[in-house]
């Protein structure tokens, strides 16, 4: 990449950053004048345009992948600036939630143990991997010591890794300072790519910003005051370690993972073979269950056998009972269960007396729980035996499964490999009783599987073994999904009844009578920001009910107003509407603002961050720019603590306030009533763009919060969701050094080729893909069109003043029809958020159109004079070329209008961002079909000058010196009649042929002399009517062919370097002598002319 031309455009860019500073271009207000004011806000649609960015998390500096979604946002903010409408787009910085204290503890909890700067000790992990001869928990305990202290990637040299001076690290060690230190940073960045941002309305979260505080609070008193907030026990995803839940944003992996709920069937081993096993038998006290992990409890009526891992290690845990719900039970029993399972079920109140902490009784591997005889409930045998199976996981459920072969195929062909493989029994010291007096029991019927509808997919996917892991997965989500919708029940109290119905009704019945609990565990495994593995808990705490059917009712019907860009992020949304049900919204600690009625909770993250695109109305107002604390003096002078729940009643609302509550707020009515007017211009929000990660939590939260607090007219209009991206094709890692920041992209390529590459990198939810040569041949681009236009604007002067719209010249009508082709699509792309599609045609596609014309009026690259360029046509093609470009590179677009200015001597200071979206004028299509006509023939006339051989002297003939273009006027009878048979069979209102077109044609006598001809042609017509309709079908031109030639006929000669081209008719040859002409009247078509050259021999 050349570095001059890097820094041409990076020198370009803060001299037009600098005007547009002095020019406040992005400071976006409300009319001042009530006329006005009233005008616009009865006509918002077309008045403005509120955009809104996910706030990014401040735990370090912005990179590519936040760019590339912001791009999204950015882009669409400039270009309806460009529309005429007040644009605005304001972005803030989001620091609540557990990452930025944990990292903080961690790092303070770094700078004890090994100083500061920490000297960390090469040797400490391996101390604990080669403590082997230690006790486990003594080990276990020192490995969680070295996760939380010395973690792979430690805080302190994490912060050295992003350039944080070595004096400024300690500093991190209070979260507070992270507040301080990264939004500026995000500022400058942000600055720096030219974003079109409103930074008067720039804030952080957490209660360290008084003002957002109170909005958070006067937020969640809102929503409990209407319902929407409950307290009670609730499943939820907990950090042992922080001892909170642990929220999506807590999370240094498994986003999105919630509580997976089981039934924990009880399976009671038998008392005589308690006492005769040699570990057990001290246990016999207290009844011992097995607990059976299941999502199908209404399967437990065919119970054959229970399955364990042979190798796995389980333990028996005292499970003392607390609840007023067990009473009359025994005060305690004892599980036998992984220890995995016994650590998540121990905070779910089956703990051993103290919430989270198991008791285990002792240890048990798998292989001595073999051939122990249980009783199952409702089960169709006395006695059931525990047998071994592969595939049971100690990593999921207890790690002790029921089998149910009449309706699990991994049942199934487990149990027949015991019975059909004596080498499998032998192993295992399996007796013959244990395993051959078991059948499949029927309890389901499955249409199409009937009643072992196990054992029919097993045999429908050749499953020989349970060792044949795809195929028995194909079998399993076959006969599970018919199953729950399709099946009927065939035992127990809920005979006949669909599974889906009977279903809840087992599970209550099961739990009630005792003989089976519920357990949960996340779905996938979880990991905190502070290092912990995390459990599923059952806890006291604060919820959002987003399952409440008249809430949810009124969140899909706001969804089914909006634009969603798209039908897969629509059913993503309706998805996430079908699972979403309580919501934790509080923590106990960590950065945020606290519960109001409640405040030893603090709201967590994906709850703060819901409604916040309302706070961005009035935030440059209470706060302003250079204030994203809010601590310095306002425009409006009023304080944080004036802020009461009444006030931002009145604001967002529109609810009067009481005089008491005058009173107790003390702010001038004008002040109040132009925060106000504020909310009411900019509300309701016209997009919000995220990434499609987002979905599933912040966007649908969104949306349930905007329908909860806010009139229907001020629901969110639009979501636009993209794809992560991705750099040269793989993922973004900083491990592999595959990362780059923003402020790295910028450095090395400019803000204009990076916005250039983001635009390029794709549209759609897919992943995109930044290509740095895409960035690298931005720079080289640029300055090429910056470079073509300076000069240009030097030799205004010597240029042709014909008038474009009136010029007799056929380049210059086609250049103008291209350009008004160009204003029209990009119009329809923008419109569309297709920027790489709007880049295409914009600039792509735009070059190419203007490459063409230059080549004619020979001021392409490699001359050097303009004198033959339409004058009017090189400031109109400059002026749209800077406006199409404007959203995606708008430095260079702004470079351009001044340049284009000052060579016309107008205002030089004034912005581009100051005039508006060229109005569409439609292309001439004839002289642009014409255009097409012109280039093709030209290229098939390049293939056929390729040189030749002389057949007498075997020489290499020269170029040709002369060619005759040979131009068929009148479609040939064949083609005429091909059209004719489509034309009979199509229908217009369907746009589609309602017959078999090969078999038509192939029917048809009069076209058998010419069928690979007709086949081929009808093919084309075929193809161009899906794009064109009817019009497709009329052969007549829009064009005269030989009238196009002409007149470009010497633009074609010296493009050729001919010496002389002639154009005749093919009706006029028929008195011609020379076969060459003959024979090129026969061939040629409309459109297709044929030619003949005449060659020089050397």
């Amino acid at each position: 990449m050349s570095t001059v031309r890097r820094d041409q455009l990076l020198e370009l860019q803060e001299r037009v950053q600098e005007k547009w500073n002095r020019l406040q271009i992005t400071s976006i207000d409300i009319p001042k004048e009530t006329k006005e004011y009233e005008r616009e806000t009865a006509n918002k649609e077309r008045s403005k345009f509120l955009v809104t960015f996910p706030y990014p998390y401040m735990n370090g500096f912005l990179h590519l992948g936040h760019a590339f979604s912001l791009s999204k946002a950015e882009f669409a903010a400039r270009y309806q600036h460009l529309c005429g409408k007040r644009s605005l787009f304001p972005f803030a910085f989001h620091c609540t939630g557990m990452p930025i204290q944990a990292c903080a503890d961690r790092l303070r909890k770094e700078i004890e143990a090994f100083g500061c700067p920490p000297l960390f000790p090469e040797d400490l992990q391996e101390q604990c991997e080669v403590a082997t001869n230690a006790s486990e928990q003594p080990q276990q305990q020192y490995s969680q010591l070295i996760r939380l202290i010395l973690p792979s990637s430690p805080p302190w040299k994490i912060l050295e890794s992003l350039g944080v001076p070595c004096d400024l690290v300690p500093k991190f060690a209070d979260p507070l300072y992270w507040l301080q230190y990264f939004p500026p940073y995000g500022i400058r960045d942000l600055k720096r790519l030219g974003v079109f941002v409103d930074w008067r309305r720039s804030f952080i979260t957490t209660e360290a910003n008084p003002f957002y505080d109170s909005f958070v609070r006067w937020q969640f008193w809102t929503l409990k005051e209407r319902g929407k907030i409950k307290f009670g026990k609730r499943y939820t995803v907990y950090s042992p370690l922080d001892r909170q839940a642990c929220a999506d944003h807590d999370r240094a992996s498994g986003e999105g993972a919630g509580p997976l709920e089981y039934i924990g069937v009880k399976l009671q081993l038998e008392e005589e073979t308690v006492e005769s096993h040699a570990v057990l038998k001290s246990l016999k006290r207290k009844p011992i269950f097995l607990i059976a992990a299941t999502l199908r409890p209404e399967t437990i009526y065919g119970v054959t056998n229970c399955w364990i891992a042979s190798n796995g290690t389980y333990g028996v845990y005292e499970i003392i009972y607390q609840s007023d719900e067990w009473k009359d039970k025994p005060e305690s029993e004892y599980f036998i269960m992984t220890p995995r399972a016994a650590r998540n079920m121990a905070f779910q109140g089956f703990d051993g007396g103290e919430f989270g902490k198991p008791k285990e009784i002792l240890q048990l591997t798998g292989e001595q729980l073999i051939g122990l005889s249980l009783k199952s409930p409702e089960c169709s045998f006395e006695k059931i035996y525990i047998l071994p199976m592969f595939n049971v996981s100690t990593q999921k459920g207890t790690g002790i499964v029921m089998s149910v072969p009449s309706d699990s195929p991994d049942d199934y062909r487990a149990l027949l490999d015991l019975k059909e493989k004596a080498g499998l029994r032998e192993k295992f010291h399996l007796k013959n009783e244990w395993v051959f007096p078991f059948e499949p029991v029927p309890v389901v019927d499955v249409p199409t599987f009937g009643d072992l509808s196990a054992k029919v997919a097993c045999e429908k996917f050749h499953v020989r073994s349970q060792n044949d892991v795809d195929a028995l997965k194909k079998a399993k989500d076959l006969v599970y999904l018919k199953g729950f919708y399709e099946g009927k029940l065939l035992k127990g109290p809920y005979a006949g009844e669909l599974v889906q119905e009977a279903k809840a009704k087992i599970k209550g019945d099961l739990v009630s009578q005792k003989k089976a609990i519920v357990y949960c565990e996340p779905e996938f495994p979880v990991i905190s920001r502070s290092g912990d593995e995390c459990v599923v808990a059952l806890v006291d705490q604060w919820y959002l009910d987003y399952g409440e059917p008249n809430w949810r009712e009124l969140a899909k019907k706001c969804l089914s107003r909006m634009n969603t860009f798209g039908t897969e992020t629509q059913r993503s949304f309706e998805f996430t509407f079908d699972w979403l049900h309580e919501w934790a919204c509080s923590r106990s600690f960590g950065l945020g603002t606290k519960l109001p009625w409640d405040p030893q909770y603090v709201i967590e993250s994906l709850s703060d961050s819901t409604i916040y695109m309302a706070y961005y109305t009035v935030a440059h107002l209470i706060q302003g720019e250079d204030n994203l604390d809010g601590k310095k003096p306002n425009p409006i002078g009023i304080k944080a603590e004036q802020m009461t729940p009444a006030v931002w009643n009145f604001i967002f609302l529109g609810e009067n306030l009481s005089e008491e509550q005058w009173n107790e707020c003390s702010i001038p009515k004008w002040k109040l009533e132009l925060l106000r007017k504020e909310f009411c211009y900019w509300y309701p929000m016209d997009l919000r763009v995220s990434g499609k990660d987002l979905i599933g939590n912040h966007l649908t939260f969104c949306i349930y919060n905007h329908v909860a607090l806010f009139n229907q007219e001020n629901w969110p209009r639009a979501f636009r969701a993209n794809g992560h991206m991705m750099i040269n094709s793989e993922k973004m890692s900083k491990s592999t050094g595959n990362f780059l920041t923003l402020q790295e992209a910028i450095d090395k390529y400019s803000s204009d080729a990076v916005r250039f590459a983001l635009a390029d990198a794709g549209d759609g939810v897919e992943d995109a893909n930044f290509q740095l040569k895409t960035a690298d041949d931005a720079v080289l681009k640029l300055t090429a069109l910056l470079a073509f236009v300076k000069e240009g604007c030097e030799q205004l002067e010597i240029m042709r003043t014909e008038a474009a719209e009136t010029s007799s010249r056929f380049e210059d009508r086609v250049f103008l029809s291209e350009i008004r082709r160009t204003i029209r699509l990009c119009k329809e792309k923008y419109d569309e958020m297709l920027y790489r599609e709007a880049l295409k045609i914009g600039f792509f596609e735009f070059q190419e159109a203007l490459g063409r014309y230059r080549k004619v009026v020979h001021a392409d690259k490699s001359k050097s004079t303009m004198n033959d360029v339409n004058r009017e046509l090189f400031l109109f093609y400059c002026q749209i070329q800077a406006l199409v470009l404007c959203p995606v590179c708008p430095h260079t677009s702004e470079m351009i209008w001044e340049w284009i200015a000052k060579a016309t001597q107008q205002n030089a200071e004034a912005s581009i961002l100051q005039s508006h979206w060229p109005t569409v004028e439609f292309e001439d299509e004839s002289i642009l079909a014409a255009s097409r006509y012109l280039e093709d023939t030209l290229h098939r006339m390049r293939l056929q000058m390729m040189p030749k051989k002389s057949k007498k002297s075997n020489q290499q003939l020269k170029s040709p010196k002369s060619a005759t273009i040979v131009v068929c006027v009148e479609p040939p009878y064949w083609q005429r009649k091909s059209v004719d048979l489509l034309r009979s069979v199509f229908n217009a209102s369907s746009n589609e042929f309602e017959a078999d077109i090969p078999k038509l044609i192939s029917s048809c006598e009069d076209l058998k002399d010419n069928i690979k001809k007709v086949m081929s042609f009808v093919g084309m017509i075929r193809d161009k009517t899906k794009e064109q309709g009817a019009p497709a079908l009329d052969l007549k031109l829009l064009f005269d062919e030989v009238d196009v030639l002409l007149q470009n006929r010497t633009y074609v000669m010296e493009e050729l370097s001919l010496k002389s081209l002639l154009v005749i008719k093919s009706c006029d040859v028929v008195e011609e002598t020379r076969k060459e002409l003959i024979s090129a009247a026969r061939e040629s078509l409309p459109t297709k002319p044929t030619f003949v050259f005449e060659y020089e021999e050397n």
